[in-house]
């Protein structure tokens, strides 16, 4: 009974793991940022955090999207209808390509108003709007790939994932 438990505890595990790695990646560049940021000064790396923080709160609602696309998407493997897992990976893949573009833009050019009222601090909220800047083309990369992640597990087939 036990060894049971644990081998189905390892393939969750074993298909969990590639989703905390992500999640892990993301805190651990703000991290970094944030780090080397501290050699500039408090301000600089006050920003890194802040900036960090925003990207990493998009960046995981963005993950909650592609967790239920894969759903949807193992759904319709299991029931052997693969044009309706294309359909679904798709539209999954038209809404996070519309949500990382809306937050493109929102970070590259409309960030600094509201981070100002955020804060009621300037200095920050400028070179936070700064930070968010240049780590804003990378929104556009990272959001589209987890549908592409949320294919592979959807389709049983995790090896580039883990």
């Amino acid at each position: 009974m036990w060894k049971n438990k644990l081998q189905a505890f390892g393939t969750l595990l074993a298909l969990a793991g590639p989703t905390y790695a992500g999640l892990v990646a993301q805190t651990i560049i703000g991290i970094a940022d944030t780090a080397m940021l501290g050699s500039y000064g408090a301000l600089e790396q006050q920003a890194g955090g802040y900036g960090a923080l925003c990207i990493l709160v998009v960046y995981v609602v963005g993950f909650g999207f592609a967790l239920g696309l894969q759903i949807r998407m193992g759904q319709a493997f299991g029931a052997a209808k693969p044009q309706k897992a294309l359909e679904y990976f798709r539209q999954g893949m038209r809404l996070l390509v519309l949500y990382a573009a809306l937050w493109f833009c929102f970070f590259a050019f409309a960030s600094y108003p509201i981070l100002y009222a955020l804060t009621n601090n300037a200095a920050l909220a400028r070179a936070t709007s700064e930070y968010l800047l240049w780590r804003s083309p990378g929104v556009l990369c990272s959001l589209p790939s987890l549908g592409f992640y949320a294919l592979a597990v959807s389709s049983n087939d995790s090896k580039p994932v883990g």
